[in-house]
């Protein structure tokens, strides 16, 4: 079979690199989210300068131009980025048998990815990218401390930080690191120099070709934070951090004991069996929360443990392939840089997953015994990752739910619920018969952003994400921008319709002479004269 694999590994390294993209595609025609995907194209199709991640908005913009507005076309370039996420590692391998090896470990891990996958573009996408390719050039750099690789991991470090703005944290990590190297003094502190030069310099080009100068940058920062809502206060956030700290630390705790077993049983072939197959339950029951979740964190958060397990033991490994000091530094650059992604996000952690794209190049380094143990680990993965990759789509219903197709302009051909679709058309009806009338409409609510996208792409309109009704501020902010000639007909689309307690918002439109009326999905708000 190695022999047949060796004759033709060119037919399955393209077969392989195929069949990943192929795999990836297939999922953009399921499922339709109506908050999160169109909040970002909203803030892409209409050149937004949000400053927290004005880079990421910016190459959205200029996608829109090159393929129109389609969903679709954004979920292809979502596609590609996790693409070059996935085969990122490959220019980190030197040896021509690890590199035809990586491709068929880019199978497996490509289903990893996958999961963690859901069809939505956005800065976060862009900032896995960069971050992802700042760490590949960083690593480079500690192997061969060559101008080419610090340059190359100065530019994705800057890129990463302008496509979302808490990756700043990556000028401390890179410098800590430096300066912890086994590098003579004086050559640190001509790398350190570089570095922070290199960045400086490309950071301020971006910025003046975005924002003209840094005093209109250091307005549009200053405006940003002003609107900041609490979901990323700094007590959410680190309740959300140290919630899924201990949920990480359980896991470890898991796999350290059953690589033990692993290991214990080197000369006992029915206790490894064993072994192998009590690694399975883990998989099950939290798999089992995952189908209730229907984000896939705890399995992005399993993929993060798996790598610090990994490091973890292969730091303490005898006989090491690296001096002890840059195994030091490759060891902590890729911890460090996998928490890098989760700095100021109300997710927690669970982007930490994505360093699970390490894993081949740490498993081709590595001269931990057992190290099999963390390749079985994935391997026995793989099955549920293809379970649950078709039965949860993000923020939809069951896999087998989505069997309507939207005939909508820019949400065709995708399939959804088809109480999903009446909802969406139902919404859409009301808002032409308002407009063929002569009213104004506003839409508004948590999942107004899709009707956003569909007939209005107001740029004021989604500066709230969460667009709550029991907002004060945002009520004031809608009736001086959207009342003052003609009251609109107001739809209002929040997650869930509460169909007896009324929200600051009704309440003070039913003051303004509002009739309101509601279904299941939506509450009809009109003027008593129309």
């Amino acid at each position: 079979m190695k022999k047949i694999f060796i004759q033709y590994r060119y037919f399955f390294v393209t077969l392989i690199v195929l069949f990943n993209l192929c795999y990836s595609l297939f999922f953009i025609y399921f499922g339709i989210d109506l908050q999160d995907g169109f909040y970002h194209i909203n803030r892409m199709i209409t050149n937004d300068p949000y400053v927290m991640a004005f880079l990421s908005y910016k190459i959205g913009y200029f996608w829109f131009l090159l393929f129109g507005k389609s969903v679709i076309g954004f979920r292809v370039l979502n596609v590609i980025i996790y693409q070059l996420i996935l085969y990122a590692p490959f220019l980190l391998i030197e040896s021509k048998e690890n590199k035809y090896k990586f491709i068929f470990f880019s199978l497996i891990l490509n289903f990893c990815i996958s999961l963690l996958n859901w069809n939505l573009l956005g800065y976060d996408t862009f900032s896995f990218l960069f971050i992802t390719y700042a760490l590949v050039y960083f690593i480079k750099f500690i192997f061969q401390a060559t101008t080419t690789n610090l340059l190359f991991f100065s530019l994705f470090s800057v890129l990463a930080v302008a496509s979302r703005m808490p990756n700043v944290l990556i000028i401390p990590i890179v410098c800590f690191l430096i300066l912890i190297s086994g590098s003579h003094y004086k050559l640190k502190l001509k790398q350190l120099l570089t570095f922070v030069l290199v960045f400086s310099v490309l950071f301020t080009i971006l910025i003046l070709l975005n924002y003209t100068s840094f005093q209109n940058y250091l307005v549009a920062i200053n405006e940003s934070l002003k609107v900041t809502n609490e979901d990323h206060g700094l007590v959410h956030l680190l309740n959300n951090y140290m919630n899924h700290f201990f949920k990480i630390c359980k896991y470890l705790i898991v796999l350290v004991v059953l690589y033990w077993m692993y290991m214990k049983s080197e000369n006992n072939k029915k206790l490894r069996y064993v072994v192998l197959i009590l690694s399975v339950f883990p998989f099950v029951l939290f798999l089992k929360f995952v189908f209730l979740s229907g984000f896939n964190t705890k399995i992005a958060l399993f993929f993060g443990a798996i790598i610090i397990a990994f490091l973890s033991l292969e730091f303490k490994s005898e006989n090491p392939l690296f001096t002890i000091t840059s195994k030091k530094i490759i060891v902590l650059s890729l911890i460090l840089f996998q928490f890098l992604p989760c700095a100021g996000s109300n997710s927690g952690l669970k982007y930490s997953g994505i360093v699970i794209v390490f894993f081949s190049f740490i498993y081709f380094q590595s001269q931990l015994k057992y190290k099999k143990y963390f390749f079985f680990l994935i391997l026995i993965l793989v099955p549920f990752l293809i379970f649950e990759k078709f039965k949860i789509k993000f923020m939809d219903e069951n896999f087998t739910k989505l069997n309507t197709k939207l005939e909508i302009e820019n949400l065709a051909p995708i399939r959804t619920t088809s109480h999903r679709n009446n909802f969406i058309n139902e919404v859409l009806l009301i808002n032409n018969s308002e407009v063929k009338k002569g009213n104004n409409v506003l839409i508004y609510g948590s999942n107004a952003h899709i009707f956003n996208y569909l007939v209005n792409n107001s740029k004021s309109l989604f500066k709230s994400f969460p667009m709550k009704l029991n907002n004060k501020e945002e009520f004031n902010f809608l009736k001086e921008n959207y009342f003052k000639n003609k009251q609109p007909v107001v739809i209002l689309v929040p997650v869930e319709v509460d169909k007896y307690k009324l929200s600051y918002f009704e309440n003070e439109l039913i003051k303004l002479g509002y009739n309101r009326s509601f279904t299941n999905d939506y509450i009809l708000l009109k003027p008593k004269e129309i």
